[in-house]
């Protein structure tokens, strides 16, 4: 089941940032739980590949997920580029063509 994710909460337009494949069987709230994980930056960027390099040394990216396609290209500014922000409340994810918006405390069907 596709997860479409758009981040809306710090921008001017709701911008489609990623999808998230995930398996059928879950249940979709448990599955947005899933999304929000998958597309935080916790130890490393989830939108910027399976690999990282800083500082002349390339590092394994622990917040990459195969089954995250980035969709809106990254931002390159002075020659470096910048990941995605992390999912926030206010950012809202559509699924089975509900919009699910991330609230303060889980997911609101909106």
């Amino acid at each position: 089941m596709q997860y479409q994710v758009f981040h809306k909460a710090f921008e001017q337009e709701a911008m489609h940032v990623a999808n998230v494949e995930l398996n059928d069987n879950i249940p979709v709230e448990e599955g947005l739980e899933k999304v929000f994980r998958m597309t935080n930056n916790v130890d490393g960027s989830w939108s910027k590949g399976p690999t990282y390099t800083f500082a002349g040394k390339t590092y394994d990216n622990p917040d990459y997920f195969k089954n995250v396609e980035v969709v809106k290209p990254l931002e390159v500014k002075d020659n470096k580029e910048w990941g995605h922000r992390s999912t926030s409340c206010g950012d809202y994810v559509v699924v089975n063509g509900e919009k699910w918006l991330c609230a303060m405390v889980g997911w609101e069907k909106i």
